[in-house]
């Protein structure tokens, strides 16, 4: 058999390239790369032909940009959407603050027309909110929702546009603990709306009020007004307290014992107002 001759593969083929020519093609190659890298020659062909590629990259990347604008638009949207809900909830917050600042003018403005309160000017007003009774050791304690954030303080009169209503005793943050006046242990000094007779009004316990010795010799009716004196300098002169309804004769005729019925009843008004004297 014929010995078959095996081919090897080289790298340069052709017969007549010979290692000087591989040495001149390494040189060359070197010294254009140098040269390229001097004068930018690759950069600038690349600037000037690309805008022949830029449609391929734009298709290329077509898919990207799409999604990177939908994931953009979607995006804007939402936070749209949640600021916009937040201004609105913001707005009615306003809203709601600006009525409750109406209302409390408004209330103002009834309790000078109603109650005829003297040097009311001197005093700032606090609107409340009376909450329901609550039963503590058997008794009923009254509380409002306003307390020493609201610039509430012990001893202040809470009143509504009927009338006295009683007098804060406790002073919490945002509560606060209100003695009204009918309770057994409150009295204030009060004088018949004509500005006559000062007396002591005292709560006894039930709905009604009384001054247990009224002198029989000083002229009083059925009817009669009783209101704040403002001797005490707690109390604005003028707060109206309540009608005589009842006039009885004790100790043998010598004294009278007065029935007041009170003008306001706490539980039946939820909104009130807190009176302080400004700073």
């Amino acid at each position: 058999m014929a010995q078959q001759k095996t081919q090897r593969l080289r790298l340069f083929t052709s017969t007549n390239f010979s290692f000087l020519h591989f040495c001149l093609l390494i040189l060359t190659s070197i010294f254009l790369i140098g040269f390229d890298n001097k004068y930018q020659l690759s950069e600038k062909i690349h600037q000037k032909i690309f805008f022949l590629k830029s449609p391929f990259y734009s298709i290329i990347n077509l898919p990207w940009d799409f999604y990177e604008s939908l994931e953009f638009f979607y995006t804007n949207q939402q936070s749209l959407f949640n600021e916009n809900i937040a201004l609105k909830e913001k707005v009615q917050n306003l809203e709601f603050s600006l009525q409750q600042l109406e209302s409390a003018k408004l209330e103002n403005a009834q309790l000078r027309k109603t109650l005829k309160i003297y040097n009311l000017k001197n005093f700032s007003t606090i609107p409340a909110e009376i909450r329901l009774p609550i039963n503590i050791n058997e008794k009923n304690k009254l509380f409002i929702n306003k307390g020493e954030s609201h610039e509430v303080i012990q001893g202040a009169p809470v009143i509504n546009n009927e009338g006295l209503i009683g007098q804060v005793i406790f002073v919490g943050k945002d509560l606060s603990e209100v003695r009204p006046l009918h309770s057994s242990n409150f009295v204030i000094n009060a004088s018949l709306i004509n500005g006559k007779e000062n007396v002591f009004i005292f709560g006894n316990g039930s709905s009604l009020l009384e001054i247990p010795l009224f002198p029989i010799h000083r002229q009083i009716n059925i009817g009669d007004i009783f209101i704040t004196s403002g001797i005490d300098k707690i109390y604005p002169k003028g707060i109206k307290i309540g009608n005589v309804i009842e006039i009885i004769e004790e100790r043998k005729g010598q004294f009278l014992k007065i029935i007041i019925k009170p003008f306001a009843h706490p539980q039946t008004y939820s909104t009130v107002s807190v009176i302080r004297e400004k700073l």
